[in-house]
């Protein structure tokens, strides 16, 4: 379209830094913050390098996922965080310290990237499942 560049002032070009290199640590999610800031995470790492949890049953862990597109809705029943919220057909949630967090778009460990409602169509045991 048509927009004219400004150029930026005041700015001392010997002060600016490169930004710190993001590990794998620095992606990993931790359930027990507040929604949005997962939210904020999630969207800010998506689509590289992704931002991933580690998926558990019974106690041990089974495997790990990215999360490509997530959302929050606030939720004040009480529950575990980190227990997944699931009807077993079309929604799979997080709960976190102030709701659940629900995925939309995720990759499990060795599969391909897909809608949550296609996951579900093919994982039974979803209900059974915490994340970390």
């Amino acid at each position: 379209g048509n927009y004219t560049t400004i150029e930026q002032m005041h700015i001392d070009e010997n002060t600016l830094k490169p930004a710190p290199k993001i590990f794998k640590e620095d992606c990993r999610i931790d359930w027990s913050r507040c929604g949005e800031d997962i939210v904020n995470l999630v969207r800010g790492l998506s689509p590289y390098p992704c931002a991933w949890t580690p998926i558990y049953k019974c106690g041990e862990e089974v495997g790990s996922a990215k999360l490509f597109t997530v959302h929050f809705e606030e939720d004040a029943r009480q529950g575990n965080i980190g227990e997944s919220v699931t009807d077993g057909r079309t929604k799979l949630g997080v709960r976190c310290r102030d709701g659940v967090v629900y995925i939309d778009e995720v990759q499990l460990a060795g599969k391909k990237r897909m809608a949550i409602k296609d996951l579900l169509l093919g994982w039974r045991d979803a209900q059974d499942v915490n994340f970390q």
